[in-house]
């Protein structure tokens, strides 16, 4: 790829003025590749193009890139932007996880539920190793 002309086809502008686009090599749609080799998520905010969905569920199938890591060890780029803004992860508004009622791993349902009793409640027991991933058995 080095030396090769890349061309930015954008298809909106965000909240913040920035150009959201495709990137194109010739005839190689670049967005489509990363999204199949598991390099990157399918933003869906923008998405106008369904296919990507169908590439991105091969890509986690196939445990290609991204999707061989353990979920823990996943964080979509909005997330950990967001995260990033106010310094800690924010709870996502749909989850439906809340402080002060679970506080040991065999009581999470979920490795979501246990990052966020580690992340967004402070139950620090919950990551015994203190290699920042919750409750093992859960999440890996």
């Amino acid at each position: 790829m080095l030396g090769k002309q890349a061309e930015v086809r954008v298809i909106a502008t965000d909240r913040y003025s920035r150009k959201v686009g495709d990137v194109w090599i010739g005839d190689r749609d670049i967005n489509r590749e990363m999204i199949r080799e598991g390099h990157a998520w399918v933003y869906r905010r923008y998405l106008d193009d369904k296919t990507l969905l169908d590439d991105e569920a091969k890509a986690q199938s196939s445990k290609v890139g991204l999707w061989g890591l353990a979920e823990a060890e996943r964080l979509p780029p909005w997330e950990w932007r967001r995260g990033k803004r106010d310094g800690k992860p924010k709870a996502d508004p749909d989850q439906p996880f809340s402080c002060g009622t679970k506080k040991k791993c065999s009581e999470m349902a979920s490795c979501a539920e246990a990052r966020f009793q580690l992340e967004e409640c402070g139950f620090t027991r919950l990551d015994g190793d203190g290699d920042g991933v919750p409750c093992e058995a859960v999440c890996r």
